[in-house]
Order: C-alpha cells, then sequence, then structure tokens
C-alpha cells in the first residue's frame, strides 16, 4: 500500500513498520508517522508534525526526531497515538537510534549527540562531535556515528559517552549494528 506522502525514515518494531512522511501526507496531514501492520496490512497514520525524518523504534515506543521544532517526540504503539512529552534536544536533530538503554539523537548543527533516557525524558549527555553528523547506529556496547562530510566514524562507549574517531573513511553516508 501507498504511504500517501515523501518517505522519510523507517523502522520497525511492536508488529510494525514505521515511515515518517517529512512534510505531511496528499491528504494535507502535517508530517506523519504511518504505521504498517504485519497482522493484518493496515495503514494508520499518525499525525506528529512538519519535519519528522529520523524515526526509531526501542523501550516500547517509537521515537521521532523534529528536524524544525529541535525535539524527540515518541509514539505509543499500543494506543499509535503521539505523547504530549517533547524532549528539546541540539539544532537540526537528523538521526536517531535506541542501544544501550538510551535514545540517541545527533544534531546536525550543533556537531552533538544528545544521550536521552527513555523513561524520565531526562537529557543525560551531550557529547561534542568533531564534524557533522550523517546517520547513528546503536548497540549495547557501542554507539556508531557516521560523518559524511568529515570522512570518519565516531565510535561513543555508552559507559562513559567516551569518543573514538575512526577517521578517512571517503564519505561514509550509513551505518547500521548487528
Amino acid at each position: 500500500p501507498a504511504i500517501g506522502g515523501s518517505p522519510g525514515g523507517v523502522t520497525y518494531g511492536d508488529g510494525g513498520v514505521w515511515i515518517t512522511t517529512h512534510f505531511g501526507l496528499a491528504s494535507g496531514d502535517a508530517g506523519s508517522v504511518v504505521r504498517f501492520d504485519d497482522r493484518p496490512t493496515k495503514v494508520k497514520p499518525i499525525q506528529v508534525s512538519s519535519g519528522v525524518e529520523a524515526i526509531a523504534f526501542g523501550g516500547g515506543f517509537v521515537w521521532v526526531a523534529d528536524r524544525i521544532h529541535d525535539v524527540v517526540r515518541r509514539i505509543d504503539p499500543d494506543t499509535n497515538s503521539l505523547l504530549a512529552a517533547e524532549i528539546a534536544v541540539g539544532r537540526a536533530p537528523g538521526a536517531i537510534a535506541f542501544g544501550a538503554g538510551s535514545v540517541w539523537v545527533s544534531s546536525t548543527l550543533d556537531h552533538t549527540v544528545w544521550r536521552i533516557d527513555p523513561i524520565t525524558y531526562e537529557v543525560l549527555g551531550t557529547i561534542a562531535l568533531q564534524d557533522e553528523p550523517s546517520s547513528i547506529a546503536a548497540g549495547d556496547d557501542a554507539v556508531w556515528v557516521t560523518s559524511e562530510t568529515g570522512d570518519s566514524v565516531t565510535r561513543i562507549d555508552p559507559a562513559t559517552n567516551s569518543v573514538t574517531i575512526i577517521p578517512d573513511l571517503d564519505g561514509p553516508r550509513a551505518v547500521a549494528v548487528t
């Protein structure tokens, strides 16, 4: 089935595929998240706001970075509803991941990664990066941040929030953890 808008980010969780639609649906809704269930296939748009692109699933929620309003929002997959709490993060959050018990959000303009507690919504730390982040992936033992413009990948140790830079990688765009 069609999602009815320009697809942005995609994640999987709670029996569904979740896709952001940047600036809304053809029907006129503002930026949305569309859920496709695998039992049976259903399309469920959830209105969020214009500027949503990055999306992740973890800790029982869908996490969406709002690039225009500089916040992270969360969706309850049981009710398919946007929850009221917003978490302020750095300017132009461009990527989001869940791992090591935290939500990790990259701030494109500030060259930082924000670590958020998924239970209290408290910002646990802001980690400075050498270059503009492109993508982020998180596992139990490390968080990986690519920088296409900086030709590098940064490894963040979630135990200490310390960084190790892997340089000279010729424009890495994306990263995944398995």
